[in-house]
């Protein structure tokens, strides 16, 4: 079930043997998938015509991510897995004097969107639990377990597990 507006699915492409690859993989994995075992990777992209970039390298599960880059990169690091529902969210709206900065007549008031500054960047080894936000800004460091429904708003060091609205670091991710 998706609950996404105007979401625009990406595939990654495949080499000539990449498709081989998948398609023995996929034969081989019929029993499992029988059984109800499956893994399918998609994910929604908003803002592509800012200019900034999604870069996620090898390894990474996104799930049914979200990701946001209207204000910023996004960088995910190697052997990360993002659960269901994860939003990463760079973008966000300004208000000046009170309005929307869309809604403002004064030629001083600021863009209501920024198109950059605001990067968010998830280190390597980590685990971010399901309906978990990631707002702009934010670097989680490696092998950082974030629980399930947290938001996180800071920064989050290395090696630790956190977890809540906002998100917290409650001790080390052993």
């Amino acid at each position: 079930m998706a609950y996404y507006i105007n979401p625009k699915r990406l595939r990654t492409k495949r080499s000539f043997s990449g498709k081989i690859f998948f398609w023995i993989n996929r034969m081989l994995s019929k029993p499992f998938l029988a059984l109800g075992f499956k893994h399918v990777e998609y994910y929604y992209v908003h803002g592509e015509g800012s200019g900034n970039q999604l870069i996620i390298e090898n390894n990474v599960s996104t799930a049914d991510a979200v990701f946001n880059i209207s204000s910023g990169n996004i960088l995910i690091k190697k052997d990360t897995i993002l659960a269901h529902e994860v939003h990463i969210l760079t973008g966000f709206h300004r208000f000046h004097n009170g309005k929307l900065a869309k809604l403002q007549m004064d030629k001083n008031a600021p863009r209501e969107v920024p198109v950059s500054g605001y990067d968010i960047t998830i280190g390597s080894g980590c685990f971010i639990g399901s309906r978990v936000t990631i707002l702009k800004g934010v670097t989680i460091g490696d092998n950082v377990i974030v629980g399930a429904g947290s938001v996180v708003t800071k920064n989050i060091p290395d090696n630790v597990f956190a977890a809540g609205v906002p998100a917290q670091v409650i001790g080390p991710n052993s």
